[in-house]
């Protein structure tokens, strides 16, 4: 993720971190945690060049992934249809970024923790993966501004915990204009509630939605 803040020319990644002091941070690096073996390292940098490929590629990009779309008429359509989508790449990057975040000492991090009875089943997935589309159900949604056309999101990365009553808790990641979630289900897929109908399907096109950019609630704390 700093290599994807860098490369936006001087971006940074914000964050408010109060227990230690430090009212607003911005950070543009961080200490790395390899807590993987080589093999398996190389093997979690595949998916994030997989998907900083979908989330940020031009069509050329999406195309080397194997992913194409379906012509929008507008850059702020409220849809976008992929078609060659991998699921199971999706899920070893979020859940990989999940592990990491959660054993990770970075000041961004430092209150980050996964649910307990999850951690290794987190592990296990990131490792060998996940069997079933409905045990980590995953949405993405894009985001950009029809109000300032010109905005580039692409610097801003908020990873965060989400615990909302009636939902299974859920790991939530905001970069380079997308906002992932990813729902720790178990063996009850409902935990999801109705976003599980919007979840990503394996071998099946994926609707895309776009939402309004400076109406994302981490991002109108920085705004004028």
């Amino acid at each position: 993720m700093y290599t994807w803040v860098k490369a936006e020319g001087g971006g940074r990644m914000p964050g408010k971190f109060p227990t230690l002091g430090i009212p607003q941070a911005i950070t543009q690096d961080g200490p790395k945690h390899y807590l993987l073996c080589d093999p398996h390292e190389q093997y979690m940098n595949v998916s994030e060049t997989y998907v900083r490929a979908l989330m940020c590629g031009e069509d050329a990009d999406l195309r080397a992934i194997g992913v194409a779309e379906f012509p929008r008429v507008a850059r702020q359509e409220s849809r976008r249809l992929l078609v060659g989508v991998n699921l199971s790449v999706i899920q070893r990057f979020l859940l990989g970024t999940a592990f990491r975040a959660h054993h990770s000492t970075a000041a961004e991090t430092h209150s980050f923790a996964l649910p307990a009875d999850q951690v290794e089943r987190v592990r296990l997935a990131v490792l060998h993966g996940v069997a079933r589309d409905d045990e980590f159900p995953i949405i993405g949604i894009q985001y950009v501004s029809a109000r300032v056309p010109d905005a580039d999101p692409k610097a801003f990365v908020f990873p965060m915990m989400v615990h909302v009553p009636g939902y299974a808790p859920a790991f939530r990641l905001f970069a380079a204009g997308w906002e992932w979630c990813v729902f720790f289900c178990g063996d009850d897929p409902t935990g999801a509630g109705p976003l599980f109908d919007l979840r990503l399907l394996r071998g099946e096109p994926y609707v895309v939605q776009v939402h309004e950019l400076i109406e994302h609630p981490n991002l109108r704390a920085f705004m004028p």
